[in-house]
């Protein structure tokens, strides 16, 4: 991202994050996540992430997933999910490695 720094580069992934969640489209579908996934337990809730991981490739933005804030309030900080989400698929990989 040009010649940012890593402070620089954050806080425009989180304004954009913000005006993301902004939109009425983006309230809609985060509401409707909510409801959808309120009964599900905190390992249903990761999985999802993984799987959105896996389909993404190297790197899943929040802005990207639908269900961030439910997400957020349920399982915690961003980061620390991400670092769950990783260490998941480090451990399937080695797994598949060891086969």
């Amino acid at each position: 991202m040009g010649h940012y720094d890593s402070r620089r580069i954050q806080k425009l992934a989180a304004n954009k994050l913000k005006k993301t969640l902004e939109e009425p489209a983006c309230r809609a579908q985060e509401t409707a996540f909510a409801a959808a996934h309120a009964g599900d337990s905190d390992e249903a809730l990761l999985a999802y992430v993984t799987g959105l991981k896996r389909e993404s490739g190297d790197r899943l933005k929040a802005a990207d997933v639908i269900g961030y804030r439910y997400l957020t309030e349920r399982l915690g900080p961003w980061a620390g999910i991400m670092t769950q989400v990783n260490e998941a698929l480090r451990a399937e990989q080695n797994e598949e490695n060891q086969k």
